[in-house]
């Protein structure tokens, strides 16, 4: 299929370059354009450059999901490979990724190989064939539009607390692996200096102002020194016997190097795999977990690539794609994927804009780990250390900070302290439920309380904001202008604003500048209406916007205290360009009608309903 038929997302300057053009054209000496050369060849670095940085972030992950590495590397090709060729979002990078790490590590355990007590590895696998249905089911019921009810303060929260967590697990290399205790001694020294070169390294490299320099991997240089360091300054010129490499932890084997059927896989008991009513709601909880991070990352990273690259993906396909490529990861034993935020930042930035640099990096993750597993078995454990913490460094919202320090301070000390980065209370409270709830429980916990907390307050906010006024007041008529929202969050607050005793024996209540949100909002007006009943009075509604009629009349009779009138026109068939302007109403040939200009002095009544006027 053509590149420029895959998506409609893509940027001007891609569609621009692809033109409308066959396979078969690619074989012609004429389709290749300087533009064209320009865009492979870019794309093509950026696979390069993804591919060594993906690598070592995968293999890092495992550990932190207590999981084997391949698992890992596995689940990073078949995901790619599978979103950048199938509906993914062009430019977006896909693999494994810290949020699912620290979710599966949360359920597989870590165990000494001399210990006969379960993993719980094997129950990985169905959770993941599990999370890519529960995609599909999102998917089909478009449940990803949610996505815009996350705030931002909560995905701060999420960044923190991912960010901790990550970097809490990088501590792991200097315990003893059977013994649990620190590491001390020589042995300590050469791991710190191999962590500080590799973070050195990577953070620094890309720094360097030559041209030829940025085009190399400042992982796979991070990597280059470590090993170095590891076999010929620490080994052989000191003589040290070395830090536990990948090859001491769990080594990459001719075994490992192709994916295998899960349940097929000599390596993985299947006797422990106990579908009871326990097993099942493990595998179940696991899956839904796993199905919302992927769904938040995914989304996340499909509006941020949007931004870069000033053009708008799919969702729907982008979710998709994720489900395929995460039930065929955990069908051959991949400990599952979604999108990657920080890689594909790197690779819009630096000018990637379509499918070929994710799948290219998909294909040489996919070579280093059926080829070149030996060269990954030299490794230092501790420089895959220095490699994340660098990504913990720029996953942490260090802003987040200064807004919590203000927060804390009144204003006279801020503004003595040229603070000006505050942000409300409960904002912040936000960001340090979610970061804390993150770090202790898990990710999907975290944003569902975040969201819940921020939807809680925004409701309450908005609640308070409902106000009525009278326009008049005689011995036999008040009537009250209503402004704002009407629903579950000002129902309450709604009701205390009238003055049942002293108002006049009739009230009406000018609905054209409140909105009836809900059944709440709805219930609120007939409370009000049965408090008037019951002091002698009468309530009648008036000039309802087309949004509240709607709502109203539907549910006309769950009420009996509410007094309207609802008057039908016949309009007979007019001219497409025929209005007729009424003060409060305007007739048109439509199937609605819009209140305009109302007034208080206006004379018309009565509720204005879609069916106010006919089809003609």
């Amino acid at each position: 299929q053509p590149l420029h038929q895959t998506t409609a997302s893509a940027v001007p300057f891609y569609r621009k370059i692809q033109g409308n053009w066959d396979f078969q054209e690619v074989f012609r000496r004429d389709f290749w354009t300087p533009d064209r050369i320009r865009y492979v060849q870019t794309e093509l670095s950026l696979g390069v450059i993804i591919c060594f940085l993906q690598v070592p972030e995968s293999v890092a992950f495992a550990y932190l999901a207590n999981v084997d590495p391949s698992s890992a590397l596995h689940a990073s090709w078949i995901v790619g490979m599978v979103c950048s060729l199938f509906g993914g979002r062009p430019a977006m990078i896909t693999g494994t990724t810290g949020a699912f790490a620290a979710v599966i590590g949360g359920f597989v355990k870590s165990v000494d190989e001399d210990s006969n007590e379960p993993s719980g590895i094997v129950y990985l696998f169905p959770s993941v064939m599990i999370a890519a249905g529960l995609m599909f089911i999102c998917w089909a019921l478009k449940l990803y539009r949610f996505i815009t009810l996350v705030p931002a303060t909560v995905m701060i929260g999420f960044c923190n607390g991912l960010a901790i967590v990550i970097g809490r697990a990088q501590l792991h290399p200097f315990q003893d692996h059977h013994t649990h205790e620190w590491v001390t001694g020589e042995e300590l020294g050469w791991m710190l200096f191999i962590l500080f070169t590799s973070m050195g390294t990577m953070h620094f490299f890309p720094k360097i102002p030559f041209r030829w320099i940025k085009m190399i991997p400042s992982s796979l240089m991070s990597l280059l020194a470590a090993i170095f360091i590891e076999f010929v300054v620490a080994r052989y010129l000191c003589g040290f016997k070395g830090t536990k490499t990948i090859k001491d932890v769990s080594p990459f084997t001719s075994e490992t190097a192709f994916p295998h059927l899960f349940f097929l896989d000599p390596k993985y008991d299947m006797n422990e795999l106990i579908l009871d009513s326990e097993g099942v709601q493990r595998i179940f909880l696991q899956g839904s977990l796993l199905c919302a991070i992927a769904m938040i990352e995914c989304l996340m990273t499909v509006e941020v690539v949007n931004t870069l690259t000033k053009s708008q993906g799919d969702r729907g396909k982008s979710i998709l794609a994720l489900s395929f490529g995460n039930l065929i990861a955990g069908t051959v034993g991949g400990m599952g994927g979604d999108s990657m935020i920080g890689l594909s930042t790197m690779n819009c930035i630096n000018g990637g804009t379509g499918r070929i640099a994710p799948f290219f990096a998909s294909v040489l993750v996919m070579c280093c780990i059926m080829g070149a597993y030996p060269i990954l078995n030299f490794i230092p454990v501790t420089a895959l250390s220095g490699i994340m913490f660098i990504v913990v460094i720029h996953t942490f919202k260090w802003s987040s900070v200064i807004m919590i320090i203000a927060a804390l301070f009144p204003n006279k000390i801020r503004k003595r302290l040229g603070i000006q980065s505050k942000i409300m209370r409960i904002d912040v409270i936000v960001i340090i439920v979610v970061t804390i709830v993150t770090i202790t429980t898990n990710l999907a916990y975290a944003v569902l309380l975040g969201v819940i907390i921020s939807g809680l307050s925004f409701a309450h906010g908005i609640g308070e904001r409902v106000s009525v006024y009278k326009t008049e007041n005689s011995d036999n008529l008040t009537v009250y202008n209503v402004d704002g929202p009407l629903f579950f969050g000002s129902k309450m607050h709604f009701e205390t604003l009238f003055d049942y005793e002293n108002d006049a024996p009739n009230v009406e209540l000018n609905l054209i500048k409140a909105t009836i949100y809900d059944y709440s909002g709805l219930e609120a007006i007939d409370c009000v209406a049965r408090r008037y009943e019951e002091v002698g009075k009468s309530l009648k509604l008036k000039s309802l916007n087309p949004q509240s009629a709607k709502v109203f009349l539907k549910s006309k009779n769950l009420y009996h205290h509410v007094h309207y009138e609802f008057e039908e026109f016949d309009v007979p068939n007019v001219p497409q360009s025929f209005q007729v302007n009424v003060p409060g109403l305007l007739v048109r040939k439509a199937s609605h009608v819009t209140p305009v200009n109302r007034t208080p002095s206006t004379s018309f009544a009565s509720l204005v309903g879609s069916n106010a006027i006919n089809d003609n």
